[in-house]
């Protein structure tokens, strides 16, 4: 008769707290972070460079044209400028401090969807 196959080996409990496994989960947390705001970075040229053609051959953008949407001119003048800066933060480009978390709040909740 042969020995018998050794008993499978169950691999320790970890702790949830252990600190190499807080460590991993918040360096997970900020890498889906970044590929989260990838695709919006790849975008925001374009998305900057539309609404600069849209004034252009039409105008400035007033409030009465944004009612639909809920935001007031000075709210998307305001966010042209954030992405504008994100732009050039990324792009190495020197920064204007400015309180655009402010702007960014105001619009969050807006709900219409165009």
């Amino acid at each position: 008769m042969s020995d018998p196959l050794p008993a499978a080996e169950t691999p320790p409990v970890k702790n949830p707290n252990a600190p190499e496994l807080i460590k991993l989960r918040t360096a997970a947390a900020l890498v889906r972070q970044i590929q989260k705001l990838a695709p919006i970075l790849d975008d925001t040229r374009t998305v900057l460079t539309e609404l600069q053609d849209v004034i252009d051959v039409h105008g400035a953008i007033a409030d009465e044209d944004l009612t639909q949407l809920g935001v007031s001119a000075a709210q998307v003048a305001s966010l042209q400028a954030f992405l504008t800066k994100l732009f050039e933060f990324m792009d190495n480009s020197t920064q204007t401090r400015k309180p655009y978390r402010t702007t960014i709040n105001s619009v969050r909740r807006v709900g219409a969807q165009l």
